[in-house]
């Protein structure tokens, strides 16, 4: 009788023991992953900027292992924390630190070759790895040193974390793949409400992500592709947050505002997307998520400004009398008319500055459906790109879409009336920003494109045929940028790879290298050290002297 009732107790445990496994894994989907990826992504990056910046504050500025190991830690609690009995949280986190892995492998393979990314945000890296406090301190001096001071430093607390613990500069770019992957996940998710075909799905989610901005910059330390991202992501939290009224959505709105507004001057942008959101839940009656959003946006002030932004926003107050100095307060320094405006965009009004994003220069050779426009293509080979920086057909875009959007609209106006207030909202942040003819200082602007594109129906044939084509050329304009970019980047480091090859198998215990134009030297500099140069380098800045064994679209003239 014992063992009768020993085994019947034996076998209940085993069925209660399967059944808890099975729920598990019935709950741990592909699709639960791509919907939940961004909170885990987001909290693990936001725990480890308020840590980082709570280090800096008690003057510890050095010990980023340490700052890692804890976020992990908080990190993993939270997530299993917000997780418990509802999914099993151990696959999620272990896809986060997958790609988080990756993420900085991958940008180790690829050097940054952009001018700003390596004279000014390198240089920014470096001084916070090597110890500087920018609570307590000003940044060494340098050609650059005011804006390493004055500007915003989320990316680059990132990549002074990473970069320290595994010691080299380029794992710091790392953000760029971490926030493609998000924005992706957010894109699958809400083509999924539309579109019940996969492919369909990831068609439509690949093309809403390649934003000519992103992937012109994705293997560079230049934000504006990655500010571009968070906006989206903003947008995509308080969709969400709408729809579901998670708490979730509240923290990635919260943590991606402060991401915002502490990568550029401009991520005050994200300021005017919660307002608009917190007058529509007005509209709408919805008083309980507005006051919810109202609160969110306190905190988002008191953290992003006043904690984690307290150099630049708090220092350059008491400092020069203006929160967004060198931009704007007395003795403010233009770079913008005097330095990076096209001289053919100077005499124009504003608006036309803004539709040279479509028609670039206004001759007659860029007007839509010129096939020599494909000629141009090269242009995009820039990470920075300064006239028509969406492509060269963006205007051939913008057309097929008006055009299926047209046909689609009678017997679709639901999926329309959906995203009316976040493209509404998109093109308002669009245009309202004064530099809005340089499509860095607008990133966001090709997701209102995107938005279009995944909500039409293309189940007639017309559709179909224009959908086609308009993938055509969304392939040929897009792609272009990351495989010119890309293309450029892997050449600048093969290059510069066996630059320094040479360097070692040189017999002098010197080495004299000539750079074009100054504050190279640290970029540089650094990665004679991570591949153990065993020399003396001594930077001498000559912008007159000639090419000989210089680096492809590097500073580097010469060395002897």
């Amino acid at each position: 009788m014992l063992r009768n009732y020993f085994s019947r107790k034996e076998l209940e445990i085993k069925n209660t023991l399967q059944h808890i496994c099975d729920m598990h894994v019935s709950k741990v989907s592909l699709k639960n992953i791509i919907k939940e990826h961004p909170f885990v992504a987001i909290s693990f990056l936001f725990v480890l900027y308020l840590l980082k910046n709570i280090f800096l504050v008690l003057d510890i500025a050095d010990l980023n292992v340490i700052v890692l190991l804890v976020t992990m830690v908080i990190h993993s609690g939270i997530v299993f924390m917000v997780y418990r009995r509802k999914i099993n949280p151990l696959p999620h986190l272990l896809v986060w630190y997958g790609i988080l892995i990756l993420s900085l492998v991958i940008s180790t393979m690829i050097f940054d070759y952009s001018w700003d990314g390596q004279i000014y945000h390198q240089v920014t890296v470096l001084h916070l790895k090597n110890g500087w406090n920018p609570f307590y301190s000003h940044a060494p001096k340098s050609t650059v040193s005011l804006y390493n001071d004055c500007y915003p430093k989320f990316t680059e607390l990132f990549g002074s974390i990473f970069s320290s613990i595994c010691n080299n500069i380029e794992v710091g770019k790392a953000y760029n793949i971490v926030f493609i992957m998000i924005t992706f996940c957010y894109a699958l998710r809400y083509t999924g409400q539309y579109h019940k075909n996969k492919l369909a799905v990831l068609v439509l989610s690949i093309f809403f992500v390649i934003n000519p901005v992103v992937v012109a910059q994705f293997f560079t330390y230049l934000v504006d592709g990655f500010m571009g991202m968070t906006i989206i992501i903003l947008f995509f939290a308080c969709i969400y947050f709408e729809q579901e009224h998670d708490i979730k959505d509240i923290i990635i709105i919260i943590a991606t505002s402060i991401f915002a507004l502490n990568t550029k001057f401009t991520g005050f942008i994200c300021g005017i997307v919660l307002i608009g959101y917190i007058f529509r839940q007005f509209i709408l009656k919805r008083y309980k998520q507005m006051t919810t959003l109202i609160v969110s946006g306190a905190i988002i002030l008191a953290l992003g400004v006043f904690f984690a932004g307290f150099n630049p926003y708090v220092t350059n107050f008491r400092d020069f009398g203006h929160p967004f100095y060198p931009l704007f307060g007395e003795n403010k320094i233009d770079i913008i008319y005097t330095i990076n405006m096209p001289k053919n965009l100077l005499p124009m009004h504003p608006i036309q500055r803004f539709f040279s994003l479509f028609l670039l220069d206004y001759e007659k050779d860029n007007l839509p459906f010129n096939p020599l426009k494909i000629t141009k293509l090269s242009s995009h080979g820039v990470p920075d790109l300064r006239t028509g920086g969406f492509g060269v057909f963006l205007a051939e875009i913008f057309i097929f879409i008006s055009i299926i959007v047209f046909l689609s609209m009678k017997n679709n106006q639901g999926r329309y009336k959906a995203v009316f207030f976040p493209v509404l909202l998109l093109a308002a942040i669009s245009i309202i920003m004064p530099e809005n003819w340089w499509a860095r200082y607008i990133p966001y602007f090709w997701y209102l494109f995107g938005f279009f594109i995944i909500v039409s129906n293309y189940s007639n044939k017309q559709s179909k045929i224009l959908f086609f084509i308009l993938l055509l050329i969304i392939v040929i304009n897009n792609v272009s940028f990351f495989a010119f970019n890309t293309a450029n980047a892997i050449k600048f480091t093969a290059e510069f790879k066996q630059c320094i090859a040479e360097i070692k198998k040189s017999k002098h215990d010197t080495v004299h290298l000539i750079l074009g134009i100054e504050n190279f030297n640290y970029a540089y500099a650094e990665k004679m050290m991570f591949y153990n140069v065993d020399k003396d380098i001594i930077f001498i800045i000559n912008s007159e002297a000639p090419v000989n064994k210089g680096v492809y679209l590097s500073a580097i003239r010469d060395w002897y």
